[in-house]
């Protein structure tokens, strides 16, 4: 026969622990005996789970989630709120700061704001302007740092002055020494080469971009004050001139030391060493002393290389020279004068005299002045580029460009006739960029007297 497993009892509002049974308090009274519930084979079910079972662990497991939503709710309230005071905050610090710069003379600088932080960022003037912009804005309410990444133009290093030096001698010149530039460097080839003609010029010179070119223009100039009868030594370095040597008369030397004076901007810098050469006639402007043997500087009040226009005088105030004024020889004497100068040549195009062509006019005046009864052709040209008839116009205008000018340096009108041949007669072929150059001229042609 087979033990039964004894009856569970049922739990009760209240228990005596001394009773042998269970009771449960009822209608039946507290002693009432609760009938144990039997299964179908007997065995005693188990109570039904009351309304309280497990509800701390479900109240635990269940309680984190709403917690953390509310928790995230709450978060992006906040966030929601806090963007658009961010952005009035940061708005309101680069509009001020803006301001602020501006009114300090730093219009370049920009500035963002990153919550109360600035950054600045573009150019000032100088390393000083790096400081100013973030003082500037760092002083403002409300910013709390102010970082800067600006820029300043820094200056390269000063380019060295040129070093050149031209001899003259005997109808040609040497040219040695550094420019900057491969276009200053063509330019004083070209205005040698107008002085002293095509093959009599030595090219010597090198280009050198450390170099600068202050002072190179102005050779030209000076080499054609010096003309082709002096044997002179022009050196130009750490901004002076010097010029030492011998020149045919007075005049040249005076000319020379203000073409010289206009190479670097101070008359003060040329050192002038010239004289004048023996068996001609006026004294030098300076030269070695023969007391002391120092250099005499150069007279102040010497005239102009390049004037202005104005008055040569006529033979009544300017000295006879042989050959002038009621000599038979005139006409040679002019001939050979104006054919010792440089021609004069002009830019493309043009019917301007350059500076190098003034000088030579003014040349050209004085030899007129001095024999007027001489009287004088002047023939224009032009180079092959361009159409034909227009080139003649040209040519015409640079002949009366320089008839003009001899007019305002005194020279009677009536003496002086022009003529234009447009691209004919050439002197050189106008076969490269420095042939149609030499081409580009105006001729002097003194008829029989």
């Amino acid at each position: 026969m087979t033990d039964r497993p004894a009856a569970r009892p049922v739990p009760s509002a209240s228990t005596d622990p001394t009773a042998t049974g269970t009771t449960a308090s009822g209608p039946g009274g507290p002693h009432a005996a609760v009938p144990p519930s039997l299964g179908g084979s007997g065995t005693p079910e188990p109570p039904a789970a009351g309304p309280l079972d497990g509800c701390y662990w479900e109240r635990t497991r269940r309680g984190a989630t709403p917690l953390i939503i509310g928790a995230v709710g709450l978060a992006a309230i906040g966030a929601g709120q806090l963007v658009p005071l961010r952005h009035h905050l940061e708005s309101d610090l680069r509009g001020r700061s803006l301001t602020a710069l501006r009114a300090a003379g730093l219009p370049g600088v920009a500035v963002e704001f990153n919550g109360r932080d600035g950054r600045l960022t573009g150019t000032v003037s100088s390393a000083a302007g790096i400081d100013e912009a973030v003082r500037t804005v760092r002083q403002l309410d409300g910013v709390r740092v102010a970082s800067a990444d600006l820029h300043y133009p820094v200056s390269p290093p000063a380019a060295a002055s040129p070093t050149l030096r031209a001899v003259t001698a005997t109808g040609t010149v040497t040219l040695t020494g550094t420019v900057g530039s491969e276009a200053a460097h063509q330019a004083l080839v070209a205005a040698a080469t107008q002085v002293f003609g095509a093959g009599n010029v030595a090219d010597r010179i090198t280009v050198d971009a450390s170099s600068s070119d202050v002072g190179v223009a102005g050779l030209g100039g000076l080499l054609a004050a010096l003309g082709t009868r002096s044997a002179v030594t022009v050196d130009l370095s750490r901004g002076a001139v010097t010029l030492s040597g011998s020149v045919p008369d007075a005049s040249v030397a005076s000319d020379a030391v203000d073409a010289a004076g206009r190479v670097t901007g101070d008359q003060a810098t040329v050192t002038n060493k010239l004289s004048v050469q023996p068996g001609t006639s006026g004294s030098p402007t300076a030269g070695p002393s023969a007391s002391t043997g120092t250099t005499t500087p150069a007279s102040t009040t010497a005239p102009s290389a390049v004037p202005e226009p104005s008055a040569v005088p006529e033979p009544s105030a300017v000295p006879a020279t042989p050959g002038g004024a009621g000599q038979p020889d005139g006409v040679a004497i002019v001939r050979r004068e104006l054919a010792e100068l440089p021609e004069i040549t002009f830019p493309t195009g043009s019917a301007v005299l350059t500076p190098v062509g003034r000088i030579i006019v003014t040349k050209a005046a004085v030899v007129l002045a001095a024999n007027p009864s001489v009287s004088l052709r002047i023939d224009g040209f032009t180079d092959d580029v361009g159409d034909w008839d227009v080139n003649l116009e040209l040519s015409r205008a640079r002949a009366q460009t320089v008839r003009s000018a001899l007019v305002a340096r005194g020279v009677l009108a009536a003496r002086l006739h022009t003529a234009g041949y447009s691209e004919e007669r050439p002197k050189v072929p106008n076969s490269s960029a420095a042939n149609r150059a030499l081409n580009r001229r105006v001729e002097f042609a003194v008829p029989p007297g």
